[in-house]
């Protein structure tokens, strides 16, 4: 699944609270696969080697999202592969604690930048979980169907010669008829 990592930081929110100099792995193109590695044990020299960065700056970058990194680890090392569903969570919760130390340290750009985050781990989780569908819902309503309309006279008609049956059958139709709202 691709999107935010745990503990996602932007450089210039690093420089921001003080840190001094931006993290170029929070600004390299492959930051997540950067940081999915660093969950798994990678080496910091071998992904510093692979990505073409030095590994003081990919020890540094796990540094300042450690803690975030951390619970993504030792949640990996105990369930296994996740679910899109339990990965989503895993970032909502993720999400949620750098909004809320963002918020209790006074970072308020940080904390903004949690909040776009978590909107869209919201969103994402709710079309995973078909809460929220990106196509148009069609809702068909055969009660008021020509075709409908047309059996329904039909049965009543054949049933004109048992008064008995024709109201029995007309109470239950007409007991589904108060669900439609119409056309």
């Amino acid at each position: 699944m691709t999107g935010a990592a745990p503990g996602s930081q932007r450089p210039r929110d690093i420089a921001a609270r003080g840190g001094g100099r931006a993290c170029t792995v929070c600004s390299h193109p492959a930051r997540q696969a950067i940081d999915e590695r660093l969950v798994s044990g990678t080496a910091a020299a071998q992904l510093a080697r692979q990505h073409g960065l030095s590994a003081y700056a990919v020890r540094r970058h796990r540094q300042h999202v450690g803690p975030a990194l951390a619970r993504a680890r030792r949640a990996h090392e105990q369930t296994g592969p996740a679910s899109a569903i339990d990965r989503v969570e895993g970032l909502y919760e993720a999400a949620s604690a750098i909004l809320e130390q963002a918020t209790t340290g006074g970072h308020h750009h940080l904390a903004l930048e949690a909040i776009g985050r978590l909107r869209g781990i919201v969103e994402l989780y709710a079309r995973l979980t078909g809460e929220l569908r990106d196509g148009p819902i069609v809702e068909v309503n055969l009660l008021g169907s020509p075709e409908w309309l047309a059996i329904r006279q039909a049965v009543l008609e054949a049933l004109a010669g048992h008064p008995d049956a024709r109201q029995a059958v007309a109470a239950h139709l007409a007991a589904l008829e108060p669900t439609w709202s119409g056309p």
